[in-house]
């Protein structure tokens, strides 16, 4: 199964920039999947209405950015907010933690799987996707909506994950 990892949505990203990169998701039948960094997302409620009313799978990323390896205390404190504001917010509890900087440990793995998360820590970059023309049968394809670069490519990684499902769109 494929996965495109739409990274670091937080309070700061632009909806109307997001609702672009979703539409391409949409005009392609692709599951657009979020990894939210979870801390003020209130703060940007046009953002919350927007997936909302779209059917984009929020997943957790973080409470806050940082190494969540450091003090597994604290991080299971942090995931439990972000799981919290999710299902607040989103009204599902996350299944997923892609951490940041998808570094993860054995701690990690134990402390998220107590909350009901699994930790996906694998994952290539658009970039990789496309050049090796979707020559991958199970990842997590990572991207930033806010990234030009990762815009530019969004839109090729799509259509080539379309043709090798074999479906033809107009």
């Amino acid at each position: 199964m494929i996965i495109f990892r739409d990274d670091d949505i937080s309070h700061l990203t632009a909806v109307n920039q997001f609702a672009e990169i979703h539409k391409l998701f949409r005009s392609r039948v692709i599951l657009h999947t979020i990894a939210l960094i979870a801390k003020d997302i209130n703060k940007n409620p046009a953002l919350i209405e927007f997936i909302n009313a779209n059917n984009i799978d929020v997943q957790l990323h973080c409470w806050k950015h940082y190494d969540l390896n450091n003090d597994l205390k604290v991080t299971a404190d942090d995931l439990k907010k972000g799981c919290d504001t999710i299902e607040k917010y989103f009204n599902h509890r996350p299944n997923v933690l892609y951490p940041p900087w998808n570094k993860t440990s054995k701690g990690l793995e134990e402390v998220a799987a107590n909350l009901g998360l699994t930790v996906s820590a694998d994952k290539i970059s658009l970039s990789q996707y496309i050049r090796h023309d979707g020559r991958f049968d199970d990842v997590v394809i990572n991207f930033h909506s806010w990234a030009y670069p990762d815009v530019i490519l969004l839109e090729r990684g799509l259509d080539i994950y379309n043709r090798k499902r074999g479906i033809k769109l107009p």
